[in-house]
This record gives structure tokens, C-alpha cells and sequence, in this order.
């Protein structure tokens, strides 16, 4: 509702500069993205969180060794996502721009189906279609690869923590 409602204050300037695919494309894929911080991630944090904390004080109370070498360890988990944070961060900012020329270029063929169909211009109106999906599906692709990774980086450096202190 918020971002309804701020859309129906920008001015008529903004509008002549946004495609509507853009802007659809942002009001779906924001609410996406916020729908998974909210019910999966937070959550996830929490937990992590709260085991990071208990798994301290516990391995204080057995060991202190132990307890200050996963501590001088931690930021190894923290370092990975950190480093390519801003990579998959750029990566989804071009989805979501692929995303949107997709959009719009339906919106268009929609709009101009009379002009399409009176030029005989289909087939070519296809074959930049599929281009623009092609495109997307290399920058999703990319956008996932990094996603994905920066979420593992985490667990490759718990895991790498664990080994120390199992060595």
C-alpha cells in the first residue's frame, strides 16, 4: 500500500522518464524480496544468531582455548558474504532491470498489436523477444550463482571454524 501510494504522488516528469515494465517489474519484485526477509531470512538470522551465542557460551564453559579460537575465527564466516555482497547485489540490480525491458516489451506488443500485425513484423518482434529473454535468463542465472553464494560463504567458513577447532 505504502509504495501504491507513493507512486500515485511522483510527478507526471517521473512518469515520462520510468517505463511502466520498470516500474511494475520494482512493485514485484520488491515485495518478492521483502516477503523473503521477512519470512525466511529473519528468521534464519535469529536462529544463527542465537546459536552463535549459545554455542559460545558453551564451549566457554567447556574449554576457554576452544572458546577464544572460534572467536578470533568468527570472522572468516563473516568476510565471504562480505566480499560478495556487492557483486550479487549489482548482479540482482540488472535482473530486475532485464526483468523490467521484458515487462515493458509486452506491454508494447500488447499496446501495438495493430501496428504489428498491419507491418507483418511477428517474426521479428519474436525474435527480439527472445533475445530479451535470453538475456534475462544469463542475468537470473548469474544473479542466483551469487545469491547463492554469498549465503554459503557463511557455512564454508562455520565449517572451516569447526575444523579448527576439531585440529
Amino acid at each position: 500500500l505504502e509504495i501504491f501510494e507513493h507512486l500515485q504522488r511522483l510527478s507526471m516528469a517521473f512518469y515520462a522518464r520510468a517505463s511502466t515494465g520498470d516500474l511494475v517489474a520494482r512493485f514485484s519484485s520488491d515485495l518478492a524480496t521483502l516477503e523473503t526477509v521477512l519470512a525466511r531470512s529473519l528468521p534464519t538470522l535469529i536462529y544463527a544468531s542465537l546459536q552463535v551465542v549459545i554455542s559460545t557460551l558453551l564451549l566457554f564453559w567447556l574449554n576457554a582455548r576452544l572458546a577464544l579460537i572460534t572467536i578470533a575465527a568468527l570472522p572468516i564466516c563473516v568476510l565471504g558474504p562480505r566480499l560478495l555482497a556487492g557483486r550479487a547485489t549489482d548482479a540482482s540490480y540488472r535482473r530486475r532491470r532485464e526483468e523490467a525491458a521484458v515487462l515493458s516489451a509486452v506491454q508494447e506488443n500488447i499496446g501495438a498489436q495493430a501496428v504489428v500485425r498491419a507491418f507483418g513484423l511477428q517474426e521479428s518482434r519474436r525474435a527480439h523477444f527472445r533475445e530479451q529473454l535470453d538475456t534475462l535468463g544469463g542475468v537470473t542465472a548469474r544473479a542466483s550463482y551469487l545469491g547463492s553464494l554469498v549465503g554459503k560463504t557463511t557455512d564454508v567458513g562455520v565449517n572451516l571454524v569447526q575444523l579448527l577447532i576439531i585440529g
